[in-house]
């Protein structure tokens, strides 16, 4: 995930964005071409507001006005459901909060791929509940996932497809049905 988002150089191969070859581009290049992420550890600018860390990744990137932006924001904030938190600073948001403030500041770029990293991790269930609820909304307007966790529950959850590794290996691939009935799976994630 870090080669292809652009954290780390490949070693050989190509990466492939559609029709573009975004082999060993800078993070905020690929972002820039619709491929978003979020990290397992929040990254926020903890002295900046919940408004002004949604501002950070629109300005950067995009040529839009800053009333432009901060409508987005706004709208991005509403339907994250942080709204109230808008003058917030990062540092005093919980974890879940902050995992959606992280989901927020990917969506100001309008990616078409997001790929978000150990989501569920310290959240909330009430609002690990209200992120399911964001990713499937966010689905269903476009938007394609791909999601590393360790909560098979979500996982099972949430996607379609379901690729479990073990130490680096490919263990399976499918439906989240034929993946939670896998004896391999069972042994290595599920405890039995």
């Amino acid at each position: 995930m870090n080669v292809i988002t652009g954290l780390f150089p490949p070693t050989g191969g190509t990466i492939r964005l559609g029709d573009r070859d975004i082999t060993g581009l800078p993070s905020h290049k690929i972002a820039a071409r619709g491929l978003g992420r979020t990290f397992q550890i929040t990254r926020g600018f903890e002295q900046l507001s919940v408004l002004e860390n949604l501002l950070v990744p629109a300005l950067a990137v995009k040529t839009s006005n800053r009333k432009e932006v901060e409508k987005k924001a706004a709208e991005i904030m509403d339907f994250l459901l942080i709204d109230h938190l808008e003058d917030e600073l990062s540092v005093n948001l919980s974890g879940g909060q902050q995992k959606l403030l992280e989901l927020g500041r990917v969506l100001m770029l309008d990616p078409d791929i997001i790929v978000l990293d150990e989501p569920f991790a310290g959240v909330h269930p009430e609002l690990r509940g209200d992120l399911h609820d964001h990713i499937d909304d966010l689905y269903e307007a476009g938007k394609t996932f791909l999601i590393i966790s360790h909560d098979m529950e979500s996982i099972f959850k949430l996607c379609e497809r379901v690729i479990v590794f073990d130490q680096g290996k490919k263990l399976i691939e499918g439906s989240p049905d034929r993946v939670r009935e896998d004896e391999a799976v069972l042994e290595a994630y599920l405890g039995d």
